[in-house]
């Protein structure tokens, strides 16, 4: 079961006219042809399950088809398919093969009588042929021997089929009385004509030739003829196979017209045809599919169709759309929210985790459904409810201890039927940046505030000249296209991304490592200001010194600058710098804060500045839950501190700060 995607699982409901889970009737949402629904997100927001989703939950109920565009099958660069055909016409022969297949409750199946033949004439005319170009009986049977295959997926037959070699002797016999040689218009000619007459019966058979030929009612001559321009502008690519191409999608769209409107006795209580389109994007022929279907239906003379068309796209997609047309319609894939992560926390023992993880498990992920799913998965695994067979373990009893929050990136991931799975977070990268190359260089680019930043790490560990100076702008625009947005003070902006990617940089054997990232980063700014000042560099070169574990600099840079800088200066920095990640392992930062290693060489400032940077350090961690304790000793601390330094802004941060942290927000900044 998904969560948190009713919006889009009504909005669909409605358009197909039938319930996802059951057959109650839904009346239309529509009067006239359905809109694209275009489900957006990025990255793990759960769009391709949402389309497993509605796929499985009609199963054979409906007529449909689920298409990943992502497939080679439909690049412009995919050299595994027949010449002649283009992504467009493979992806127009996918979604008519599964549309006729049996569905349960329809009296008929559906029918593409005015699609097939334009199919047909694309597939005969040659790319090489002109309008003077003239062929053999013997260069026909060639042909056509050539295109069985291709031919026989286009009437939905097995190519040793007798069906379709009757065919071929139809085509060739319609031919024998022919003037040898005879225009290659000819041959296309006679293959349409007869599929048609093989096809469709005596009175049907001038329906779609009818069609074609009323298309462009300013084009000469009748249907045959317009379909042996078809072929012919196809095949010659340009705006001529952009012409061709809206034709084709137009029959397409105008057979499901009439299966869902004309005599046939199913057609008005049969579900709409559903086509489910995943990573819309990923090659051309996405787009272009949905522009054409829109353009179609604006069309004056098109007849309503009845076609629901589901699209995953990124959340910055933008669609051409014809003035005067059905717009379509967009749903955007919210975040999680905690109910939702409770409830797929149902399959774990919950007296092995805490009560609020949650709670936890949503902030770290920003709600992401994908790092929800697997998170809570990994959780179940490793504390399942007393009893269950899934995952390891006994079942828990008294002083069981419970699942550490602090370490859910490291839980095994919930393989097939329980089997243990990579780790949390390796999976997770292995979803979310599939490609290895990037992995490894977005994690060591994690490590940087902003572009300049990232050149420099570049710069310092990667060779190659042109290809490394090029290597920034390529992650920021692989960064926008997968949906992380640039901004927010990172030059990875997502922060789950980020704690992914700093989680793979600790990695052992990684390099560089974060140590090693962050020394490059911080000795970019040198000594900055001199000591007792905040200069504009001090907090990034302070935030990598404490991200590579420098501990002892931090809290003496900012022991010498309490005194000598304005206190809102001197607390945002101090913000600033407890937002760098942690790489310790023990992690003694809670141990610290609480003062239990305080050192008697210091004076009373320079042990709160410490216990200070600890708690706020520990605070700030996203995997770590609001600790009450902490939070008290962080209030002692700028108590403390605004009584040495007698100003409000300490004291204003000992009321505000803590609100925030209690309410699992980790924002707060001081106000200036």
């Amino acid at each position: 079961m998904l969560y948190g995607r009713d919006d889009l699982f009504s909005l669909v409901e409605r358009h197909v006219g039938r319930g996802m889970a059951d057959d109650r009737r839904i009346s239309s949402a529509h009067h006239g042809c359905p809109p694209v629904i275009l489900a957006s997100g990025g990255r793990g927001s759960g769009k391709t399950a949402a389309l497993d989703e509605i796929s499985g939950k009609y199963g054979n109920r409906a007529p449909k088809v689920k298409r990943d565009i992502a497939a080679p099958r439909y690049s412009d660069d995919d050299q595994g398919v027949p010449s002649g055909e283009t992504p467009l016409t493979r992806l127009l022969r996918d979604l008519k093969f599964e549309l006729e297949l049996k569905v349960s409750g329809n009296g008929s199946r559906i029918r593409f009588p005015i699609l097939d033949p334009a199919l047909i004439a694309v597939a005969t005319w040659q790319a090489d042929w002109g309008d003077d170009t003239e062929i053999t009986l013997g260069e026909a049977s060639g042909l056509l021997v050539d295109k069985t295959e291709a031919l026989a997926r286009i009437a939905h037959r097995p190519a040793g089929d007798r069906w379709v070699q009757g065919w071929i002797a139809d085509v060739l016999a319609g031919l024998g009385g022919a003037s040898v040689p005879f225009p290659a218009g000819v041959f296309v000619q006679a293959t349409v004509h007869a599929f048609v007459a093989r096809a469709l019966g005596a009175v049907r058979r001038s329906v779609p030739i009818k069609w074609h030929e009323n298309f462009d009612r300013q084009a000469a001559g009748d249907g045959y003829e317009a379909l042996v321009m078809l072929g012919r502008d196809h095949s010659a690519g340009g705006n001529l196979r952009a012409e061709a191409e809206r034709r084709l999608v137009a029959a397409f769209l105008a057979d499901l017209s009439a299966a869902y409107g004309g005599p046939s006795w199913w057609s008005a209580r049969a579900a709409s045809p559903l086509a489910l389109l995943d990573n819309v994007t990923a090659n051309p022929v996405g787009r272009r599919f949905l522009e054409l279907v829109l353009d179609c239906r604006a069309r004056p003379a098109a007849d309503k169709d009845p076609l629901v068309v589901v699209g995953c796209v990124p959340e910055n997609f933008q669609l051409n759309q014809r003035a005067g047309g059905e717009p379509a319609q967009w749903v955007d894939l919210t975040p999680l929210r905690q109910p939702n992560a409770l409830a797929m926390l149902k399959g774990a023992d919950h007296r092995r985790y805490s009560g609020d993880l949650d709670q936890l498990i949503v902030r770290v992920t920003g709600g992401l459904p994908l790092a929800v799913a697997v998170i809570t998965a990994a959780v179940a695994r490793e504390a399942p409810k007393p009893g269950s067979r899934k995952g390891a373990g006994p079942d828990p009893g008294p002083g069981t201890p419970r699942v550490d929050s602090t370490r859910l990136l490291d839980l095994p991931s919930a393989g097939p039927d329980g089997v243990s799975g990579p780790p949390v977070a390796a999976h997770l990268l292995g979803r979310l940046i599939p490609d290895k190359k990037w992995q490894a260089r977005l994690a060591m680019l994690a490590c940087a505030l902003d572009a300049d930043e990232a050149q420099e790490l570049v710069e310092t560990y990667l060779d190659g000249g042109h290809a490394r100076a090029a290597t920034v702008s390529e992650a920021e625009e692989y960064l926008r296209v997968n949906g992380w947005a640039p901004g927010a003070g990172y030059f990875v902006p997502d922060p789950f991304l980020r704690v992914l990617l700093h989680h793979q940089l600790l990695a052992e054997g990684s390099h560089p490592t974060s140590a090693e990232a962050h020394a490059v980063l911080r000795d970019r700014y040198g000594e900055g200001a001199s000591p007792g000042m905040l200069g504009s560099s001090k907090p990034r070169r302070l935030y990598h010194s404490l991200a590579r574990g420098d501990v002892a600099d931090v809290t003496r840079r900012l022991r010498e600058s309490f005194d000598r800088s304005a206190a809102d200066d001197w607390l945002a920095v101090l913000v600033q710098v407890a937002a760098a990640p942690c790489g310790h392992r023990p992690d003694a930062r809670r141990d610290i804060a609480l003062g239990t290693d305080d050192d008697p060489g210091q004076d009373d400032i320079h042990r709160s500045i410490t216990r200070l940077l600890h708690a706020a350090w520990y605070l700030h961690d996203p995997l770590v839950a609001p600790d009450a304790d902490v939070i008290g000793q962080l209030v002692n601390e700028l108590n403390l501190l605004a009584g040495r330094r007698g100003n409000r802004v300490f004291t204003d941060a000992a009321r505000e700060w803590p609100k925030r942290l209690r309410s699992w927000q980790q924002d707060w900044k001081p106000a200036s």
